[in-house]
């Protein structure tokens, strides 16, 4: 009668201990929440992207639409989940991020299962702990706080469902039928999601017995060529991207380096070495651990030993999915050198060789502790351990770096946000850069079609009369200090105004300054915006507390862009909230007389 009882309790703990062993899947959350701005950057602005929402919204979207070539990717996976959100989004930036964290959150479910499935004993929560601090690596910023980070997240999601359901227990027809879908979808999903086929169908055929590579030829079969069918479709009108004019770099010395930077991303920033040298040893350490393992598997199946071999087959192809995926970006990237390798979005792709080598160092060291030589049972009770102990550490090592990328990443976002919404007053503003190398004109083009759709959040400011979106309420933490405080003419005629702007109750400094002139009816019309971030350290200790140094803001003002009738008038600087789309003038004002 006390069984059910104890039972009880046994599960209580195991709910408790899966419920901390998730938890590092709040840091993410955090890291969208405090740091994530409602604006899009880069290749979300590409016509194969802002232009399918467009198409969407009248009725003109095509099935070419959907599977449209983006750089050497078809995105056809991150298109859908876009369109299907939108409707509800408008396609907020942060609603975005956010449905990529669920997807990494249900990644973490599929590793969870592929554990269970793998691992001895009752060990299995622990190491899915640990594989949770890789998967929700802070380091991952740029993916975190991107909405195309959406499209990166989507490929493993889809390359680990192809290999759990090519494991699972169902007749193998319907696992050939769902490994089929599944690796299709994750074809289409980015490019590196192609490695589904070989990934995914090793252990669909793999012979779990000795007779039962007879009943899997076929099966062999129908996957390569829906492989073979799958590329060809894939190629079809397909073109050689030009990465902004860079040539490519392919050299097995070049391919090499960039593949062993990129796959010791995930660490690259800890230790005393330069970030670059950091991932090229760590990759070439992790990589070497993984060929070790592949030989000791070799040796298992040469023994007869399938049972464990099939343990440690799904995260040998785990770890393939890193190294794969550093000699693909190698094959496209290697000209930008090793150093782009360590880029924060490629970490997404690099963290799956330390999580398959947490779970292959785990099976095999259980393997080896259950080895008669009692050499093994010492060495393999405190290795795991210390490995675990370092992977711990060095997470949290990453966590201060994280936040403050994490933060300058949302600065850089809320002045391009800036920039945005003045696009059809200023083009030439200076911090257009912060948006990203896009056409202008297509940029205009497209930025207005959304807006219009209710898909910028504000909209974009239509009209240079800066009265129509002055800020009249005041009092709240929104409330905007600075001054316009000296300007200086040029000989040829242009004038160069400067000045400063912050938010004293937020403790930061203003993200956009436009400057006006006043026309003959006395509106402010906009006609310049500033580059922003000036230290002015001649303001340290006039200001409130906060982080004020690059309060400062330049405007170089043309006087030609003012209406020759306008005889005189007087130049004001305005901060614009790029929250709400409203403007506050600053202090002070120049004269100007022609």
């Amino acid at each position: 009668m006390e069984i059910a009882p104890l039972q009880s309790v046994t599960s209580r703990y195991r709910q408790l201990w899966l419920l901390l062993a998730a938890l590092p899947g709040l840091g993410p959350l955090f890291l969208i929440l405090h740091y994530g701005v409602d604006f899009h950057f880069l290749d979300e602005w590409m016509p194969d992207m802002a232009g399918v929402f467009i198409k969407a919204h009248h009725h003109q979207l095509t099935l070419a639409d959907i599977l449209a070539q983006h750089n050497e990717h078809r995105l056809a996976v991150a298109r859908l989940i876009f369109l299907a959100i939108n409707p509800i989004t408008h396609w907020n930036n942060v609603a975005d991020q956010i449905v990529a964290w669920l997807i990494v959150v249900a990644t973490s479910w599929l590793v969870w299962r592929l554990i269970r499935r793998s691992q001895p004993g009752g060990g299995g929560i622990f190491v899915w702990f640990l594989c949770n601090l890789l998967i929700f690596s802070p380091a991952q910023d740029e993916n975190w706080l991107w909405g195309m980070g959406l499209a990166n997240f989507a490929s493993i999601f889809l390359v680990l469902a192809t290999i759990l359901a090519a494991q699972s227990k169902l007749p193998i027809w319907i696992r050939l039928i769902l490994c089929l879908v599944l690796a299709s979808l994750a074809t289409i999903s980015i490019g590196n999601g192609m490695l589904a086929w070989p990934l995914g169908g090793l252990p669909l055929i793999w012979p779990d017995s000795p007779d039962s590579w007879k009943k899997k030829k076929w099966v062999a079969l129908v996957w390569v060529m829906s492989c073979v069918a799958v590329v060809l479709l894939y190629r079809v009108g397909y073109q050689e991207p030009n990465h902004y004019g860079h040539p490519y770099v392919r050299t097995p010395w070049a391919i090499f380096v960039y593949c062993l930077s990129f796959m010791g991303s995930a660490v690259a920033l800890v230790g005393a070495l330069p970030s670059v040298i950091d991932s090229i040893v760590w990759g070439g350490v992790m990589f070497l651990g993984v060929v070790l393992t592949a030989i000791y598997f070799i040796q298992l199946f040469r023994t007869g030993r399938r049972e464990i071999c099939g343990r440690i087959l799904p995260w040998l192809m785990v770890g393939g999915y890193a190294i794969l995926s550093g000699l693909i970006a190698a094959f496209y990237r290697a000209e930008f050198g090793p150093g782009q390798a360590v880029s924060s979005r490629y970490v997404t792709y690099s963290i799956y060789l330390p999580i398959a080598l947490v779970n292959l160092v785990s099976i095999i060291g259980d393997d080896l502790r259950r080895q008669p030589n009692a050499r093994w049972s010492w060495r393999w009770t405190y290795v795991p351990v210390a490995g675990a102990t370092a992977l711990i550490l060095l997470q949290i090592y990453a966590i201060p770096g994280a936040i403050a990328d994490s933060a300058s990443r949302q600065e850089r976002y809320r002045l391009g946000k800036g920039a945005l919404l003045l696009l059809n007053l200023a083009p030439d503003n200076p911090q257009m850069k912060y948006i990203g190398p896009v056409l202008p004109d297509r940029l205009v083009e497209t930025a207005n079609a959304l807006s219009e759709m209710g898909y910028v959040h504000p909209p974009l400011i239509a009209s240079n009369d800066a009265g129509l979106i002055l800020r009249r309420t005041g009092g709240d933490r929104q409330d905007i200090s600075g001054a316009m405080d000296e300007c200086d003419k040029y000989p040829n005629g242009l004038m160069n105004a400067r000045g400063w702007a912050i938010y004293p109750a937020l403790g930061r400094s203003a993200d956009c300054v436009f400057i006006t002139y006043f026309d003959s009816s006395g509106r402010p019309r906009i006609f310049a915006a500033a580059r922003m971030r000036y230290l002015r350290d001649d303001l340290a200790g006039k200001l409130p507390a906060g982080d004020f140094r690059g309060c400062g803001w330049e405007a170089i003002l043309d006087p030609r862009r003012i209406p020759a009738d306008i005889r005189s008038t007087q130049f004001l600087a305005w901060a614009l909230d790029v929250d709400t789309g409203l403007a506050t003038p600053l202090k002070g004002f120049v004269s100007y007389q022609r």
